[in-house]
């Protein structure tokens, strides 16, 4: 027990990254589990808020837990925030099998199904910038239990994929210990450079979660002692199975991300064109301030924006803007949408109103009106 005492935190930390990876893809089953030891008692409870059913090629339909507690910093009144995320099923890739595996009796169709998810849902908030933070490989066995240790051949992953094909900086693999014996490999994006008035104070950080789940088909292997068996085998083979399919893996995952990825590329466009065409409009408006004969209209601007002068209204007019359009929502039936309380409030916009609805821009012509 004293041995015990002292491994307890570890192999707590394990336990719990073990069912907290078992709980998202097996969302039906609600976990409550007390565990004591002496004086120490660890409560664990995993249940699913936010569920999604996907049909694969195995018989038993898959339930992802795709709830989403992350909530960004939104600005003024309620807004409609989704609580979950959007899986999207994957190709599926069929590995072959080493000789020496087969030796040791593992048989059948060996293949790989991918699933990604991204996560959290900004879709009804289509000009909302968004950094991808990192992406998180999960490899689940036939049964859907994650594999207790995480191959080699993911640490060495980044080192071929192709980083500009998909839009992100480099990547490095950060998982810690306790990851690695619950089935996750954990790849960290550098953060963006960018700073100054353009940078994004409202950006929202996203996560890819890339689920593998090993799937084998096998006529002559059918009672439970025997798929236990056979499921040991894969894992214990898995690393040369990985080896030996390599290129097919690589190419298989740097497609499955670029997919991923690729809303979120689209948006990067799109929201350089609004910064472009916010620039115009800021660099007008407080030019039309600047160069304005009328005292009460600039000190009317002033007060209203709550500043001392224009070189601090052009800060604050610039900021309000960027979040004016960042925030614009587009509600979506598909998202699990909920009312959220924004946590700090706007800075008030109103003294430029006469100047903004002269306006007019088009981020796809790229043309601006005065």
């Amino acid at each position: 027990m004293k041995d015990m005492r002292h491994l307890f935190p570890e192999w707590s930390a394990h336990m719990e990254a073990f069912l907290r990876s078992f709980s998202l893809v097996n969302a039906e089953i609600n976990i409550h589990l007390t565990v004591k030891v002496d004086q120490h008692t660890v409560q664990y409870a995993f249940g699913a808020k936010v569920k999604k059913k996907l049909k694969l090629f195995s018989p038993v339909p898959l339930k992802l837990d795709v709830t989403c507690n992350t909530q960004p910093a939104i600005y003024g009144k309620e807004r409609c925030w989704c609580l979950g995320g959007h899986p999207v099923c994957g190709s599926r890739l069929h590995v072959s099998i080493p000789p020496h595996a087969m030796d040791q009796g593992l048989f059948g169709d060996l293949s790989i199904q991918f699933v990604t998810l991204l996560s959290p849902c900004v879709l009804q908030y289509p000009n909302l910038a968004t950094h991808i933070s990192n992406i998180q490989l999960m490899v689940f066995n036939p049964s859907r239990v994650p594999v207790l240790k995480v191959p080699r051949f993911f640490q060495t992953l980044p080192a071929f994929l192709d980083f500009e094909d998909l839009g992100v900086d480099t990547l490095h693999c950060s998982s810690k210990d306790v990851q690695q014996l619950c089935g996750t490999s954990t790849y960290t994006s550098e953060p963006p450079s960018c700073s100054g008035p353009q940078q994004e104070t409202s950006a929202v950080w996203q996560r890819v979660l890339v689920f593998l789940f090993l799937q084998l088909t096998d006529p002559f292997t059918s009672q439970l002692t025997d798929v236990m068996a056979t499921e040991v085998l894969i894992e214990r083979h898995l690393e040369d199975i990985l080896n030996n399919n390599r290129h097919a893996m690589t190419v298989a995952l740097q497609s499955e991300l670029r997919n991923t990825l690729k809303a979120h590329n689209c948006r990067k466009k799109i929201k350089e064109k609004l910064n472009s065409a916010a620039e115009v409009i800021l660099s007008s408006s407080i030019s039309i301030v600047s160069c304005s004969s009328n005292l009460d209209f600039r000190r009317d601007c002033l007060n209203r924006m709550k500043v001392r002068d224009t070189q601090e209204l052009s800060a604050a007019f610039g900021e309000s803007l960027r979040r004016v359009t960042s925030w614009k929502c587009v509600p979506r039936h598909s998202c699990y949408s909920a009312k959220v309380r924004g946590m700090f409030a706007y800075r008030h916009v109103s003294g430029l109103v006469l100047i903004c609805c002269h306006f007019h821009f088009s981020t796809d012509e790229r043309t601006f009106r005065v």
